[in-house]
C-alpha cells in the first residue's frame, strides 16, 4: 500500500505543480514523504524526488527559505543515491532559486558546487546517453549564472571564462548531435473531387 500512495501521490504533486497549485501540490508531498519515512524505501532518489518536487512547490507559493532547505536535502539524496545527472538539475535549480531570492553567497556556493561535479559528468559520459544530455544543459545554465555573479562581483575576467566555455560547450553539444533529413513526402486519403474552398463547406 505504501508504494501505492507515494507513486499516485508523487503523480498527483506533478499535475498539481503544472496547473499552478502549488499549495496542493505540498499537501500531498508533505503526505508522500510521511509514508517514506514510515516504509524506508530501498532508493534514496525516491524521498530527493519528493522533495525537490515540495522545493518547487514552495518556491512557487513565495516560501523561499523552506524551498531552499527541500533543495539542499534533494540534493544530499541524488548523491547518496549516485544519480549525478539529477543532483545537478537540483543544485542548478537551487542556485536560480537563491540568486533570485537575493542569496547571493549562498547561488555562488551552489554554482561553484555545480559547475565542479557537471564538469566531471560531461568528461566522464558518453554524449549519446540521455542523461549527459540533461548535465550538459544544466552545466549551461550555471555558466550563464555564474558568469552573471562573477560580473557583478567585478570579476570580469572570470565571468568572460565561464562565458566562453558555455558557448564552446552548447557549439559542441550542438555538432554532436545527429541531424535528421526533414525530407519526406505526405501522402493522405482524399476524395477525387474536392469542391469545398473552406472547410466549413465540406459535407
Amino acid at each position: 500500500v505504501p508504494e501505492k500512495v507515494i507513486g499516485y501521490g508523487m503523480t498527483l504533486a506533478r499535475r498539481a505543480l503544472g496547473a499552478y497549485s502549488p499549495l496542493e501540490a505540498r499537501r500531498t508531498l508533505e503526505t508522500v514523504l510521511e509514508f517514506i519515512g514510515s516504509s524506508s524505501p530501498d532508493s534514496p532518489s525516491i524521498e530527493a524526488e519528493a522533495r525537490d518536487l515540495l522545493a518547487r512547490a514552495l518556491w512557487t507559493a513565495g516560501l523561499r527559505g523552506p524551498a531552499l532547505d527541500e533543495y539542499h536535502r534533494a540534493i544530499a539524496g541524488f548523491r547518496a543515491a549516485a544519480d549525478p545527472a539529477r543532483e545537478m538539475t537540483s543544485i542548478a535549480s537551487a542556485a536560480e532559486a537563491a540568486w533570485a531570492a537575493r542569496f547571493a553567497d549562498t547561488s555562488a556556493m551552489l554554482v561553484d558546487r555545480g559547475l565542479e561535479l557537471s564538469r566531471e559528468s560531461v568528461a566522464a559520459g558518453d554524449s549519446e546517453n540521455p542523461a549527459n544530455e540533461v548535465v550538459v544543459s544544466n552545466l549551461a545554465r550555471l555558466l550563464k549564472l555564474g558568469a552573471t555573479i562573477a560580473n557583478l562581483r567585478g570579476e570580469f575576467e572570470l565571468a568572460a571564462q565561464r562565458l566562453d566555455e558555455r558557448e564552446r560547450l552548447l557549439a559542441f553539444d550542438a555538432s554532436s548531435r545527429i541531424e535528421v533529413d526533414r525530407g519526406a513526402t505526405l501522402r493522405i486519403a482524399v476524395p477525387p473531387t474536392i469542391r469545398a474552398r473552406h472547410p466549413i463547406q465540406c459535407r
